[in-house]
């Protein structure tokens, strides 16, 4: 098997260890390497000396030592770089994840809770926004655990077997329960199953419909904690369907208040 490549963004702070966690876990069962990342931004130049780089540096070392040896458990047999780039972190993260060929980005979400929350809930939505890569969103509230059922949101029955493939390559280390669900007022095709065995592995899931198209953020995260389902899988649309049938991306609206882990792909 192919060793895969996950980017791993971290802000030291408490949150950063349940992310680290679940990183070094799903990295291990997924055969992949980790290259855990510190973006961080001088605002101003002016009276600004290399010494003051190089302090923030090696504090950013100090950090991630930290991080390590808090870890240590958990790191046998796993390849894991550290890196510190200057630079915004919602330009920096997905610019560097696309120029090395990442598959996967790992990164927390707070969610829009208070001030700070809003602003991680930004970072991860403004990532969202211009990744390539997909990105695997860990919510501040969420207890490492087996992935035992996915739910997958459908905009509509039009599915890249590429993206697909891709998506499964990630999920199938869990062998889950999978869900497909689908929002939306429109007919769905007769040929519906015909067409989802053409895509997804025949006997595999199973589909649900429900038949409305407001607040559709806030009804698969509903639907998900019903089902008790660990993970939210969506396909970040290049045409932007979600965005032109509902006037707002899904994708971006969901990662701001989600409560369950999301997987994005992007077509």
């Amino acid at each position: 098997m192919k060793e895969r490549k996950y980017l791993v963004p971290l802000d030291f702070s408490e949150f950063s260890f349940t992310i680290f966690r679940f990183a070094c876990a799903f990295a291990k069962i997924t055969n992949a390497k980790l290259t855990v990342i510190h973006a961080y931004q001088l605002r101003s130049r002016a009276g600004m000396f290399m010494s003051v780089e190089e302090r923030i540096a090696n504090d950013c070392q100090i950090e991630f030592d930290k991080l390590l040896e808090r870890n240590k458990e958990n790191l046998e047999g796993l390849d894991i770089d550290v890196r510190i780039l200057k630079g915004d972190a919602e330009r920096t993260i997905p610019d560097y994840a696309g120029r090395r060929n990442f598959d996967m980005i790992i990164m927390g979400t707070k969610g829009s809770s208070g001030v700070r929350g809003a602003f991680m809930g930004s970072v991860a939505s403004n990532v969202l926004e211009r990744s390539t890569t997909p990105i695997f969103l860990i919510p501040v509230s969420y207890e490492l655990k087996k992935v035992e059922k996915v739910l997958f949101g459908m905009a509509d029955f039009d599915c890249e077997p590429e993206v697909i493939s891709a998506l499964f390559a990630f999920v199938d280390a869990f062998d889950p329960e999978i869900e497909l669900l689908h929002f939306g007022k429109y007919d769905v095709p007769e040929n519906v199953n015909e067409i989802l065995d053409s895509v997804f592995t025949p006997g595999r899931w199973k589909l649900t419909i429900k038949e409305t198209d407001k607040n559709i953020d806030r009804k698969i995260e509903e639907y998900a904690e019903e089902t008790d389902a660990n993970l939210i899988c969506l396909v970040r649309k290049k045409k932007g369907f979600w965005v032109n049938l509902f006037g707002k991306s899904i994708t971006r609206s969901t990662s701001y208040h989600t409560k369950t882990p999301m997987l994005i792909m992007m077509e």
